[in-house]
């Protein structure tokens, strides 16, 4: 069995491997969708290749990207942006202004400053001139490509595109994936090609009406099951790091980036374990579902005046439900499986039909799911909601302790007087007129 790797391995790995000048190939970051990758390069990654002596540092996401052009306009477009950035204090807030727009921007941006400078078609000369001379120090200029199997331009031309950057322009890729879903992406084109050559190959494959499965079993056959990116890749990543952290190990670095309140990251931490076992249960690891969780616990707890309630024990444990429950339901909502309340019900068990024994009982609040739907906080609902579940809890303590008083009377013991001694029952005789008379 391989061996898992801890965020530090990863990042020592990654910075070790882009360090070596005789290394020219790119370093494949690969894990499941929502396996916390791309939070994994925000957070650990990029701040410390930022540490390395006169290194500049890209990273560009490929989701929905449809041509090379649009790739290459976003890498000047980045560059530019950090030149334009040293410009800022001539230009005051505008030009700060225009260095963070020009990555997003692209072109439009780039059409701001030559607007801004009372010059034409300058621009993109100045972006390719820094670019230019960037690339021409003797400097490591890393690029991270995020998002490499959403991005819509043909794997091949992507490739090849990428392999030149690497080999040709000798800047070092950080390719960032879901290798599973890459192998997916093929050439339509060569894809009907490989249908039809089946279909004219009726004796190699019997196909039933509309069998895609059968047509496909067959095109592996006569074609082989590599897939493009299969048969290309070698050439392009000379290192593939699987990415594959416990959210365990990240819990604490999520809880201090995605909640502000010191108070209220110290309550989640609080919560770690029981956190971990909602998502253990649910057999789900995909820390965007924590980090949703984490900005509706914020946004639903500071909305909390806790001075307004004077039973501060009961409030924390009522806070601790809506922590996990919160977690629960982000769950759920990735799933698109939200509880769906009664309209007479805001508080309740939310997975009670569930038939297996070891699953852990989850409570919840109505307008956790609510929020998920406005991302608003009504605080006047949350509060009125506390409140009635803490009524409830006082008045059910109230019944036990009444309960439990009433079982400690003499009346009741006495109902098995012929199995006591007769001095037992001479005493509780007696304790029972003490307690008739004190009403």
């Amino acid at each position: 069995m391989a061996k898992v790797l801890k965020l530090q391995d990863i990042e020592k790995a990654i910075v070790d491997y882009v360090s070596d000048e005789r290394k020219t190939q790119a370093v494949l970051l690969d894990g499941e969708w929502g396996c916390g990758k791309t939070f994994f390069v925000k957070e650990y990654l990029m701040p410390t290749l930022e540490k390395l002596e006169n290194t500049k540092i890209l990273k560009i996401s490929l989701y929905g990207i449809s041509d090379i052009e649009m790739i290459q306009e976003m890498i000047y477009a980045q560059w530019l942006e950090a030149y334009v950035g040293k410009m800022t204090n001539k230009w005051g807030v505008i030009g700060s202004a225009v260095s963070k727009g020009i990555s997003f921007l692209g072109k439009p941006a780039l059409r701001i400053i030559e607007n801004k400078l009372g010059t034409e078609d300058v621009a993109e000369k100045l972006a390719a001139n820094v670019f230019d001379d960037s690339i021409n120090q003797n400097t490591p200029n890393i690029i991270i490509f995020d998002d490499i199997e959403r991005c819509r331009i043909d794997i091949i031309q992507l490739m090849g595109f990428l392999n030149n950057l690497s080999e040709n322009n000798r800047f070092k890729l950080i390719l960032v994936a879901n290798e599973k879903e890459v192998n997916r992406i093929d050439n339509p084109i060569e894809e009907a090609l490989k249908y039809l050559v089946v279909m004219n190959n009726k004796e190699d494959v019997e196909l039933k009406n509309n069998d895609r499965t059968g047509l496909k079993e067959a095109a592996i056959r006569i074609f082989g099951e590599e897939s493009l990116y299969e048969r290309t890749r070698e050439k392009l990543i000379g290192l593939t790091i699987p990415y594959s952290v416990s959210v365990s190990e990240a819990f604490e670095a999520i809880i201090d980036k995605y909640i502000r309140n010191k108070d209220l990251q110290v309550r989640v931490k609080a919560n770690k374990d029981n956190i971990i076992k909602i998502l253990d249960e649910n057999s789900h690891r995909n820390l965007r579902s924590l980090i949703s969780a984490c900005i509706a616990i914020e946004d639903i707890l500071i909305s909390v005046d806790e001075s307004k309630f004077s039973e501060k024990e009961l409030l924390n444990e009522e806070i601790n439900t809506i922590i996990l429950y919160s977690v629960y339901s982000a769950i759920r909502k990735s799933v698109g499986k939200l509880f769906q309340w009664p309209s007479d019900t805001r508080y309740t068990c939310v997975n009670s039909s569930l038939m297996e024994s070891d699953q852990t009982k989850i409570y919840g609040y109505a307008f956790v799911d609510e929020y998920w739907k406005t991302q608003c906080v009504d605080k006047n609902v949350i509060v009125k909601d506390l409140q009635d579940r803490i009524n409830y809890r006082n008045e059910i303590e109230k019944s036990r302790q009444r309960s439990q008083e009433h079982s400690n009377l003499a009346m009741y013991k006495l109902s098995d007087w012929y199995l006591l001694k007769d001095e037992d029952v001479k005493n509780l005789i007696q304790q029972m007129r003490n307690e008739l008379a004190e009403k």
